[in-house]
């Protein structure tokens, strides 16, 4: 995958939720029932040829989402309109979950500062949020 040139990503409304941690919570409730954390990932797709001779499309952004809730942990990759669909229900505050097996849930997002992310990921996730963000400026 090429990198972006000097290393400068354009912004997309994703990365105002880039590596940090979002609290999840019932509606009504106080008590934390679990944890989405969000990365954002600029992705290329392979047009054709191998090796040292690859052609790469336009980039779109992406991300990566872990959900911890239940005691699970689930992994999706978001990319185009259900991407934009997420952004736009993190921004009021909401996580909706659409399962086979549970349904359809909605539940309230806290989102963490970047600090309380890394310590809430860290503590509670075993999760490296500040790791992520040192490789990232070492590439």
């Amino acid at each position: 995958m090429p990198r972006v040139p000097n290393g400068v990503e354009p912004y997309h409304p994703v990365q105002d939720f880039d590596l940090r941690v979002a609290v999840l919570h019932v509606p009504g409730t106080a008590d934390p029932v679990g944890h989405a954390v969000v990365q954002a990932v600029l992705y290329w797709r392979q047009l054709s040829g191998h090796l040292w001779w690859k052609r790469w499309g336009d980039p779109s952004q992406t991300a990566i989402v872990d959900l911890f809730l239940g005691g699970e942990e689930l992994e999706w990759f978001l990319e185009a309109q259900e991407l934009e669909a997420c952004i736009a229900q993190w921004a009021r505050g909401q996580w909706v979950e659409d399962d086979d097996a549970t349904g359809h849930r909605v539940y309230d997002a806290t989102w963490l500062s970047a600090h309380e992310s890394d310590v809430v990921a860290q503590r509670d996730l075993n999760y490296d949020l500040a790791g992520l963000r040192r490789a990232r400026h070492l590439r």
